[in-house]
């Protein structure tokens, strides 16, 4: 375990905040979180803290990662004050990355912000074991402080993911088919 000075939160503590926090707090970052539903034992088994929105609000992170499903993506980020982003780097994990671009830059558009849009092309299931060989997409056209994207994309490397460097448009186009699918059998 490597010692980081890193302050992450994680808004959405689902079964994916849950799975990259775990992985996360073992690399060394501190990680809080915050969840519609109260996480706080889960949460301390594994290391992170779990506080309510109105105290997670007050805390400073150096990267907020909105780990929402797509439906409820826009809701949740306008739910806070944009004043919680200020000098945050704010990624969003969604398997689109047209959609939470422009929902981010809407809501921030009278103000400066960081933006890094990812895909970790796996999950709890697919990379149960290990993230080695595992797809990971980012697009960082959105950041000014590539101090904290850096330390951030280190941790993605590290763990073995193939790094991929893919603006948002091309990303959506490649993945609409597989994403249509996929989605359509599972709600089928």
């Amino acid at each position: 375990k490597i010692k980081n000075s890193m302050k992450i939160g994680i808004i959405g503590f689902g079964r994916f905040g849950q799975f990259i926090g775990e992985e996360m707090v073992k690399y060394g970052f501190e990680v809080d979180t915050t969840s519609r539903s109260d996480y706080f034992d889960l949460a301390k088994d594994i290391g992170i803290n779990y506080y309510k929105k109105k105290e997670f609000i007050e805390k400073k992170y150096d990267i907020v990662i909105l780990s929402t499903s797509i439906l409820s993506f826009k809701s949740v980020l306008e739910s806070y004050p944009k004043e919680f982003f200020k000098d945050t780097l704010i990624v969003d994990v969604l398997s689109v990355k047209e959609y939470p671009e422009r929902v981010v830059d809407d809501y921030f558009q009278d103000m400066k912000y960081n933006l890094l849009l990812t895909h970790p092309m796996f999950g709890p299931d697919s990379a149960s074991i290990s993230w080695v060989n595992k797809n990971f997409v980012y697009n960082k056209s959105r950041v000014t402080d590539d101090k904290v994207i850096k330390l951030f994309l280190k941790f993605w490397e590290d763990k073995g993911c193939n790094m991929i460097d893919m603006n948002s448009e091309q990303h959506d186009m490649l993945t609409a088919n597989s994403q249509f699918l996929t989605h359509f059998i599972g709600r089928t």
